[in-house]
């Protein structure tokens, strides 16, 4: 079954070619609707399926996570899922020869899941490996709202205010 077990599907990765991206680190599941996304798998046996608004919203399968318990399920705390996200982000994000749509998607939802995992993950994500996911989602903004714009938090009405007059 791929909901609990990647492993049993050797060509699982031909069926998500264009919503999943492989990496030594992490696999991340792109479609936000798709079977795999808000679940986290550890070696591709599933460890925790999410549904709270803090929560992931891609899927992501750690390669290089050990698991401390024999039980899987519900057995990754949630500071190290945050790192896990992070640097799954900043391994996927470093080469900017891939394609677009990792850096599309992690836009989208920081912008519109604000309190989610990924959000969280990168906001709190410490030093230079950092860096190089700040200047993705920096470029996919330019690249949206053109050269010139510049960013504004959604309660920061005071700037907006100002900005606009």
């Amino acid at each position: 079954n791929m909901r609990r077990y990647i492993f049993l599907h050797p060509d699982w990765h031909n069926e998500l070619h264009d919503d999943c991206v492989i990496d030594g680190f992490a696999d991340v599941f792109l479609d936000l609707a798709g079977d795999l996304s808000r679940k986290i798998f550890v070696k591709d046996m599933l460890a925790q399926a999410m549904s709270s608004s803090q929560g992931p919203r891609f899927g992501y399968n750690l390669k290089q996570y050990s698991v401390k318990s024999r039980d899987r399920q519900d057995s990754l705390p949630q500071d190290e899922l945050s790192k896990q996200i992070a640097m799954a982000w900043a391994n996927i994000l470093r080469n900017k020869n891939e394609s677009l749509k990792p850096r599309q998607g992690l836009y989208d939802v920081m912008d519109t899941y604000p309190d989610s995992a990924e959000a969280s993950a990168i906001c709190d994500g410490m030093g230079s490996p950092m860096d190089h996911v700040c200047d993705a989602l920096a470029a996919e903004f330019r690249a949206r709202h053109g050269p010139e714009a510049f960013p504004v938090a959604h309660d920061d009405s005071e700037t907006l205010k100002i900005m606009t007059n």
